[in-house]
């Protein structure tokens, strides 16, 4: 996944990236104010990253080395440095006060295992009593809203998503088709998992965290049976 999507990736999501930013850093300040430098897990372009660094020293990791590309080209600075690393088994040899891991990373880990594992690691990486924020597709949401069929343009590039909804997996098939002045240039298909917050946050006391809030994306409301993202915050334990 990702190969052919990077060099299109941020035509269709950089419009989010500053509001994104925002939350991320007033959750920062509110929980763990001491915050010096920041891990992010599934990093991509780098383009929350590269704001990031503009408050904090921050250390992204992705599997995608297309995108790495990009980040490294396009958003290098001497605050930020791009890692390709596996987030369920990258090594880095240091702790960080803050891990995030933003934008629906963990919706593309597909089991108990896997998500496990991503934890335990954020675990290793932080600090004590360090803060660890991510998002991910709220399963009552999906399951009320249900996915539909989309479709994006820029400039002359189209994305036309198609999803099909596997509720006995808890998870959403989504066909990617990119099209170029009309034309068909390639499909990638992604399996997005969806989540329940009983399973998540067992998983995490199970790997060492406390859980400080969960909460709609950026409105910071209740999740509720309309809120498609949920944003959980919490603490590694001492």
């Amino acid at each position: 996944m990702f190969n052919d999507y990077a060099k299109y990736y941020d035509a269709f999501y950089s419009h989010k990236t500053q509001e994104d930013i925002d939350y991320i850093k007033s959750l920062i300040s509110k929980y763990h104010p001491v915050t010096k430098n920041v891990l992010s897990f599934g990093c991509g372009t780098g383009r929350h990253e590269f704001l990031l660094s503009e408050d904090y020293k921050v250390t992204g990791v992705d599997r995608s080395s297309e995108m790495l590309v990009i980040a490294n080209d396009c958003r290098q600075t001497e605050n930020n440095e791009f890692v390709l690393g596996d987030i369920r088994n990258v090594k880095l040899g240091k702790k960080f006060d803050t891990c995030v891991s933003l934008f629906h990373i963990l919706d593309y880990l597909s089991t108990n295992k896997d998500l496990a594992e991503v934890f335990s690691n954020a675990h290793q990486h932080l600090n004590d009593d360090g803060l660890f924020v991510f998002d991910v597709w709220y399963g009552p949401a999906v399951l009320h809203i249900k996915p539909e069929e989309r479709t994006q343009t820029t400039q002359e590039i189209t994305k036309k998503c198609t999803p099909t909804l596997l509720e006995n997996k808890n998870v959403v098939k989504v066909k990617y088709d990119f099209l170029e002045n009309n034309k068909h240039v390639f499909s990638e298909t992604h399996v997005m998992r969806y989540y329940f917050l009983p399973e998540l946050l067992e998983i995490l006391e199970n790997t060492g965290f406390e859980i400080i809030t969960t909460e709609e994306w950026i409105t910071k409301d209740t999740p509720s049976i309309n809120t498609w993202s949920v944003c959980v915050v919490c603490r590694k334990k001492k």
